[in-house]
């Protein structure tokens, strides 16, 4: 459903906005790793009709780790 080769450049992304299986697998990855893991479909993509239904595979290699920007104001602190 979706793949970088065709693109020839890396996605970035954050591990919160990924399948929760997915996310399981990059944390337990560092840099340099190249993995193939097989998600179950419970821990993939339930309930949301635009992505795979059932298991998925990725198939991944960790080029880096990036911090998480910093959290800006939240609600009612009373700046913009």
């Amino acid at each position: 459903f979706d793949t970088t080769r065709s693109r020839g450049e890396p996605a970035e992304f954050q591990v919160k906005g990924v399948a929760r299986g997915w996310a399981d697998v990059l944390q337990q990855m560092v840099v340099g790793d190249e993995v193939r893991a097989w998600i179950p479909a419970a821990l993939a993509y339930p309930g949301l009709p635009s992505r795979p239904q059932g298991p998925v595979v990725f198939e991944c290699e960790l080029l880096a780790i990036e911090p998480a920007p910093p959290a800006g104001p939240g609600p009612g602190s009373g700046r913009p």
